[in-house]
């Protein structure tokens, strides 16, 4: 497993901006999803505190039918080698051993696997580093102002 740092994103200043999708989050969810409408011609801007996603200790794990979502989205070749493949899996509930299983699942340190996503971002979609303080919706445009009043 290597670790994304979040050295190859795009960064955008914060300021006025017209874009069909405002996404705010740059986790897992977020950065894919702006991944997969950058790639599809829409203009995202990809909000988020933090440029770098931190290193913090999480048991995370996807399984086998998330990767083909990877896959499917045409991300696998990135999230690859972030993750590491294991097929024994001991399930404990309420603090005692239930089963063994034999399954598929990806390993992964959280902020690496962001980072690396954040890294694979179309050149198209930077991240807003900025916090959303209000958001206001009209018939036709919806508005964020960032904490920062940009």
């Amino acid at each position: 497993m290597t670790s994304g740092k979040g050295e190859q994103m795009t960064t955008a200043p914060a300021g006025p901006a017209e874009v069909d999708v405002a996404i705010i989050g740059a986790g897992m969810a977020g950065t894919t999803l702006a991944t997969v409408l950058g790639n599809a011609g829409r203009k995202v801007a990809l909000i988020d505190p933090h440029r770098v996603h931190h290193d913090e200790f999480r048991a995370e794990k996807i399984g086998a039918n998330q990767m083909r979502l990877f896959e499917k989205l045409g991300l696998d070749k990135m999230v690859m080698p972030l993750v590491t493949p294991f097929t024994d899996v001991d399930v404990f509930r309420l603090g005692q051993f239930f089963a063994r299983e034999k399954k598929w699942e990806y390993a992964f340190s959280y902020g690496a696997l962001i980072n690396g996503l954040r890294d694979a971002l179309p050149p198209q979609v930077p991240i807003t580093v900025g916090k959303v303080a209000e958001v206001s919706t009209g018939p036709d445009l919806q508005r964020l102002v960032l904490a920062d009043g940009a």
